[in-house]
């Protein structure tokens, strides 16, 4: 299992523009996050909570792959907040979608899948 630390920086909106807002980390890394649609948790002060996160949609500056993670059942604000986000188990490659409606039908079977994982 792979860890990353980031602090949570504003994006462009478009998660929550579709109903799945997430949160955009800034991070340091010595070793890679594989690029990819991954189930995890993540750690937030001492709570932890279940999501999804999307490794790799674009790159930052400094070369590193780009970290956006969807928490499951949770509607708070997390700017300037330190998130610790374990990849657990990935369900697929990212991809790019050809309109809107795929897309929605792949995150909400991504969402699905997430929630089957957990409960199990």
């Amino acid at each position: 299992m792979h860890q990353v630390t980031g602090l949570v920086v504003r994006g462009k909106g478009e998660g929550r523009a579709l109903g799945y807002p997430t949160a955009n980390l800034e991070y340091q890394s010595v070793q890679t996050p594989e690029r990819g649609v991954w189930v995890c948790r993540v750690r937030i002060e001492s709570r932890e909570y279940q999501g999804l996160a999307v490794i790799g949609m674009w790159k930052f500056e400094n070369h590193l792959p780009s970290v956006e993670v969807h928490l499951l059942d949770f509607d708070q604000d997390l700017y300037d907040q330190t998130l610790v986000i374990t990849l657990e188990m990935k369900l697929r490659e990212v991809k790019i979608f050809s309109d809107m409606l795929k897309l929605l039908s792949q995150i909400e079977q991504d969402v699905k899948e997430a929630r089957v994982y957990f409960s199990s």
